[in-house]
């Protein structure tokens, strides 16, 4: 009945019957098909189903495709173009999506729907990264009286200050919409992973639970809320309602989202300081998992025996970590691997390259301070003597906190070499630890 309604509206509108037919077959043919497609993908692709919104978008690409071969005539070419172009986009096909576009800002120029093709262009080359020309496209959004048009215009507008890093500008924009009640779950997620930036964690906890709150979004996005959720808790240091956080989320087993949250939890107990607890996980991901995670197990398992001194089992993880490409792994792997290979070393200069090479590259003052001693013990010449006592003052007082060992070292290198600019570079890297007190001659 609702069909022959608008079909009457539709009749009443044309210039002539010729018109009448042309539009009349286009709707029943293909249109009202075509239409039923784009909005069942959309409604599916808003609750972040995105399997279920591809198959309708997808079918959109036939049907829009036939209204512009067997209907080029009727007025429903520029939905079909506007429909097509946003599916391609959803589905990143930018190539065909861009193509679309420009179509319609040729042919269409004074269409009604031109509001929507700004916001959904905008949109977009956001995605792309190409954030100029999507600001210059969702500020022609905003000139819509459509209040959902102006409201997504405003959403995306915030999100390029964020890649921005204008933090505080983006969050004016997103906090005057949720004044207004404006109804949109990203909304909630853009704004807390702001307020994480800005510090802000008790709030951006409070709109993550509002989001996750809501019944109809899917499991995938309640998932990723949890995560943001579990990040807050993390920069407050409670470690435990992290855990607890990703111990919630709703994934399946041995899928690849289940160990990437197993694997996120792991990396959570070590930071509470559960090293065997963390070991259990990473050997169950390592052991169960087909996909990267059980890469980045075996990273996390190399660290634990690394931290432990048992650098041949750190070393056997590191290689099967660096099998996936790992950067990190293979990073680590070599520097063990250079360690090893001063353990009889009797050259100074080689033992040095190595000792930089553990603290900048390793993050172990511990280790990089017993590789220095045995520097020290192998005679080095004068210039590489001033850079070790130097280098020992400096991890002594900046990072082991250890006032009388700094002072020790310094007063060595002031003592053999009194006229250095090492000995001054010494006295500043003292004067800028917290314990500092002025050096007595």
């Amino acid at each position: 009945m609702k069909r022959w309604i608008w079909t009457a509206v539709l009749l009443a509108g044309c210039s002539s019957f010729e018109q009448v037919i042309v539009d009349a077959r286009a709707y029943f043919n293909t249109f009202y098909n075509l239409q039923s497609e784009f909005n069942r993908g959309e409604y599916y692709y808003h609750l972040g189903q995105y399997i279920k919104a591809k198959s309708h978008y997808m079918k959109v690409e036939a049907k829009g495709s036939r209204i512009l071969q067997l209907h080029r005539d009727s007025r429903f070419v520029d939905d079909a173009i506007y429909m097509m172009a946003v599916s391609y986009s959803r589905l990143k096909s930018y190539t065909k999506a861009e193509k679309k576009f420009r179509e319609f800002f040729t042919y269409f120029p004074g269409s009604p729907l031109r509001w929507k093709v700004y916001l959904e262009y905008g949109i977009m080359l956001y995605d792309m990264k190409r954030y100029d020309e999507a600001e210059r496209y969702l500020r022609q959004a905003l000139e819509s009286e459509d209040r959902r048009i102006k409201y997504r215009s405003r959403l995306y507008l915030a999100k390029i200050l964020i890649n921005r890093k204008e933090y505080e500008s983006a969050i004016r924009i997103l906090e005057e919409l949720l004044r207004e009640r404006a109804e949109n779950r990203e909304l909630l997620l853009t704004a807390a992973d702001v307020y994480l930036k800005l510090g802000n964690t008790q709030r951006a906890k409070e709109l993550v639970q509002e989001y996750i709150s809501d019944p109809r979004i899917s499991d995938s996005l309640k998932n990723s809320a949890l995560r943001l959720l579990a990040l807050a808790y993390i920069k407050e240091g409670n470690y435990d309602e992290a855990y607890n956080t990703l111990e919630s989320m709703v994934v399946r087993d041995s899928t690849p989202q289940y160990f990437a949250v197993r694997l996120e939890m792991g990396k959570l107990l070590l930071m509470k300081g559960d090293t065997q607890g963390a070991e259990d996980v990473f050997q169950y991901i390592s052991e169960v998992s087909k996909d990267t995670a059980k890469f980045y197990s075996y990273y996390y398992l190399g660290l634990i025996e690394e931290n432990r001194g048992n650098f041949e089992g750190a070393l056997s993880y590191y290689e099967d970590a660096s099998k996936m490409g790992l950067r990190i792994a293979q990073e680590r792997k070599e520097a063990l691997v250079r360690i090893k290979s001063v353990e009889n070393e009797t050259d100074p200069v080689k033992i040095y390259r190595v000792a930089e090479i553990m603290y900048l590259n390793m993050n172990k003052p511990a280790i990089t301070l017993d590789m220095l001693r045995k520097v020290l013990q192998n005679s080095p010449p004068p210039w590489l003597e001033k850079k070790t006592l130097l280098f020992m003052t400096y991890i002594f007082a900046r990072d082991m906190g250890m006032e009388d060992s700094a002072r020790y070292y310094l007063q060595i290198l002031r003592n053999k070499y009194p006229a250095s600019i090492y000995s001054r570079i010494g006295e500043t890297y003292l004067s800028r630890a917290p314990w500092y007190r002025t050096i007595q001659e």
